[in-house]
């Protein structure tokens, strides 16, 4: 049972290892990505472990509760494809890409492709 999510500072990271390929079709299309990960652990930041490992895809996923009304931007950084997904509700399933990343950045390396940043976004206090 996947833990619960919905909650303020609850961000949940899942790694699935010994996995071919550099891009993310590589991880959604392998018959493992249907099985539990092999690693879940729960984050404090929407940020994954640098240097962890080779050969692995993951996910990271939780909520945010903004404190303050207002237009918000989001960058991604990531070791080869990586796509940022921000729901239009506190639905998952809502889901839409908002920024990515098409090749290997850096360790928090936001700018070297013009797609790892979104476009304002209005949230709301409070709001998951």
């Amino acid at each position: 049972v996947a833990p619960d999510i919905s909650q303020t500072g609850k961000i949940l990271r899942e790694s699935w290892t010994d996995l071919p390929g550099h891009q993310l079709v590589d991880l959604t299309g392998s018959a493992k990505f249907a099985q539990n990960p092999d690693v879940t652990e729960m984050l404090t930041s929407f940020e994954s472990p640098v240097d962890w490992a080779d050969n692995y895809g993951q996910q990271i996923r939780g909520y945010i509760h903004p404190s303050v009304t207002g237009l918000y931007q989001f960058w991604i950084a990531s070791d080869d494809e990586g796509k940022l997904y921000l729901s239009t509700d506190s639905d998952p399933a809502n889901k839409v890409e908002i920024a990515s990343v098409p090749g290997f950045t850096g360790f928090r390396v936001f700018d070297k492709y013009p797609e790892q940043q979104s476009v304002m976004i209005q949230l709301k206090a409070g709001e998951p």
